[in-house]
């Protein structure tokens, strides 16, 4: 019974030490969005390469100009298969100033995506640890 409790205690702080993370991401994220301005760029190409299970995915690379006149173009970090995408589509992005090769699209997925599938997942872990060491509590 001590090691199921062991089990439950680990999947639940490694699940917790998951959650803080995603949670400070989503801050660091949300303070750099405050802080970014807005800006419609145009899809040059779409760049092909393989994922980890051996599968075609997309990554638009965007041409843009910010408010300082300066042209400027991107890959985006975010990876479709298959693309939303097409070269000439037009898109809205967000970008500081002080670094505008670091934008990124506009778009729900594209920015919060990653995070709350992450959250997501470490919420049911958290979740089952916690109904694992109450179990195994009651049968104490």
């Amino acid at each position: 019974m001590k090691i199921v409790i062991l089990f439950g205690l680990i999947f639940t702080l490694f699940s917790g030490v998951v959650l803080f993370v995603c949670g400070y991401s989503a801050k660091t994220k949300f303070d750099k969005l405050q802080d970014s301005l807005e800006a419609e760029g145009t899809v040059i190409e779409l760049i092909e390469s393989t994922d980890s299970e051996n599968d075609t995915v997309y990554s638009p690379r965007v041409e843009f100009t910010t408010k300082a006149d300066k042209k400027v173009v991107f890959t985006s970090s975010s990876y479709f298969s298959p693309s939303p995408y097409s070269a000439g589509d037009k898109i809205k992005l967000r970008y500081k100033l002080s670094k505008p090769e670091e934008a990124e699209i506009n778009n729900f997925f594209s920015l919060w995506g990653g995070l709350i599938l992450i959250g997501a997942i470490a919420s049911v872990f958290f979740f089952i640890g916690i109904y694992v060491i109450l179990i195994a509590l009651k049968k104490v």
